[in-house]
């Protein structure tokens, strides 16, 4: 099978499967098809994550809201 995209060699968690691994992510019309530790196939792109996180389908919700453009805050955090 050609993916889109394969992320090979990145640790990979996804509590969803209570993954913690380094596996390989592959990808084709937007969605992940397969998260194996070497998937051999080819692609039109690949990207090697070793070293790094690969959070598939997780959303990095850190913010700095409470701080203006220039640095200053915009709202007090006290209780």
């Amino acid at each position: 099978m050609k993916y889109d995209l394969i992320v090979k060699g990145g640790r990979v968690i996804d509590p969803s499967r209570k993954l913690n691994a380094i596996r390989d992510v592959a990808i084709a019309q937007g969605r992940i098809l397969a998260i194996e530790a070497n998937i051999p196939a080819e692609a039109v792109e690949t990207i090697d994550a070793r070293g790094k996180l690969v959070v598939p389908g997780l959303i990095d919700i850190h913010t700095h809201a409470t701080r203006g453009q220039d640095g200053r805050r915009c709202a007090s955090l006290t209780a």
